[in-house]
C-alpha cells in the first residue's frame, strides 16, 4: 500500500494558501482561477484553517453572506485534520470518510508539505487495484 508520502511524491504540486483576513471574494477568485477545491488557511507560515467549495454552499450560499464584506476567518474550519506523510493511503481514505473531508493537509513538525485529496487517494487505490489484478491475470495465464 502506498503511503502519502509517495503520492504527494508523484503530484509536485504547488500548496495554496490565503491569510485569514483575505475577503472571500479573493479565496472564491483563487480557487476559480486555479481550478482546486480548497484552500490552506496560513498565518506566518502556520496552518491557522482550511477553506473549502463545501464552506461557500454551507456558510455562504445558503445563509446568504456578502462574498465582498465578509473574511475567510469567518466561514473556515480552525480544527483542521491533518495527515503525516507516513500513514497509509488507506488510513488517510478512513480518517477523511469518518470525518467527512475532502481534502486532508500533510504535515510534519507544524509544517504543511502538501494536501490530499478524496480524487488522489481513489486513484492511488484503483492503480493498486489494477496493479493486483495484472499480477492474477498473468498468473492465471502462466499457471504459477
Amino acid at each position: 500500500m502506498s503511503s502519502i508520502r509517495h503520492l504527494l511524491d508523484l503530484k509536485k504540486e504547488t500548496l495554496f494558501t490565503i491569510q485569514p483576513e483575505a475577503t472571500l471574494k479573493d479565496a472564491l477568485r483563487i480557487m476559480t482561477q486555479k481550478c482546486i477545491g480548497s484552500l490552506l488557511v496560513m498565518e506566518n507560515d502556520r496552518l491557522v484553517g482550511i477553506i473549502n467549495e463545501r464552506d461557500f454552499i454551507r456558510k455562504v450560499s445558503v445563509k446568504g453572506r456578502d462574498i465582498r464584506g465578509s473574511h475567510v476567518r469567518d466561514i473556515m474550519t480552525s480544527k483542521v485534520i491533518t495527515a503525516h506523510p507516513e500513514q497509509t493511503v488507506n488510513e488517510c481514505m478512513e480518517l477523511m470518510e469518518r470525518n467527512n473531508l475532502s481534502h486532508l493537509p500533510v504535515v510534519i513538525n507544524d509544517k504543511v508539505i502538501g494536501v490530499i485529496s478524496r480524487r488522489d487517494l481513489m486513484r492511488d487505490i484503483i492503480y493498486q487495484h489494477k496493479k493486483k489484478m495484472a499480477k492474477l491475470d498473468g498468473i492465471l495465464i502462466d499457471g504459477k
